[in-house]
């Protein structure tokens, strides 16, 4: 931090610019950052499975319609219990 102040210090950068220019940056490194970690295989079906797909569209005859959407949960594991 001290290096981009003496930075800022030396080429006379007013303190709005950088502050506008380091968000900017930091903005551009988090969208080269990988979405996924995933490896080829998993990426390849991935795009096989979603290349075609349409986040508008929705699985009903009217689109005025509600969607009732139902989902669950399972406990696989059991890591620890702590008793009082």
């Amino acid at each position: 931090m001290h290096l981009v102040v003496a930075i800022m210090n030396f080429l006379q950068i007013p303190k709005a610019t950088a502050v506008i220019w380091l968000a900017f940056s930091l903005f551009g490194l988090l969208i080269k950052l990988p979405v996924t970690t995933a490896g080829p295989h998993e990426k390849r079906l991935l795009h096989a499975l979603l290349d075609n797909y349409n986040s508008l569209e929705r699985p009903v005859v009217n689109e005025s319609d509600p969607l009732q959407l139902s989902f669950g949960l399972t406990l696989m594991q059991i890591i620890d219990v702590v008793s009082a």
